[in-house]
Parts: structure tokens; C-alpha cells; sequence
């Protein structure tokens, strides 16, 4: 597996173009990465952004379950209303 993992999360469909750092993206590709043996589940970093701004996601596996957590950068802040 690579050192180095960086993610981008396009969503148009709900009113923004890009995710700047998404849970849920990368924690469905941390799936994946498990399914495929191509993870073990020990704690990793995921850089995701673009513009030389990044944001970081941490995933780690335990107990067949994938947990997330981070910082990121506040772009937009709102009420969304679908």
C-alpha cells in the first residue's frame, strides 16, 4: 500500500462542488482499502483538498468498523436546507 493517501469528494448534487473533508467518503474508501486486503486497520492519515489547502482524516479499524476523526478548515459555515 501506498505511504501516502490523498482523497478528493466531489457532491454537486448537494449544493457544494467540493467536500473539503469528508468522513464519509473516506471512511467508505477505508472500507474498500479493508475489503481488499490492502489495509490492515492500523491508524492512517488522509490528506484531502485541493489549493494547496488540505485538510486531514484520520481513519483506523477496529473491531470491523472503521473510526474517523481529524481537523479540517471551516470554508462555509450554514444551515443546510435540502
Amino acid at each position: 500500500m501506498a505511504t501516502a493517501l490523498g482523497t478528493r469528494v466531489f457532491s454537486p448534487k448537494f449544493g457544494y462542488l467540493e467536500d473539503p473533508a469528508t468522513g464519509s467518503g473516506n471512511s467508505a474508501f477505508a472500507y474498500y482499502l479493508l475489503m481488499n486486503n490492502y489495509w490492515e486497520g492500523k491508524p492512517i492519515a488522509i490528506e484531502q483538498g485541493s489549493n494547496m489547502i488540505y485538510n486531514t482524516v484520520r481513519l483506523r479499524a477496529e473491531n470491523d468498523e472503521v473510526l474517523f476523526g481529524g481537523t479540517a478548515t471551516v470554508k462555509i459555515s450554514g444551515k443546510y436546507y435540502p
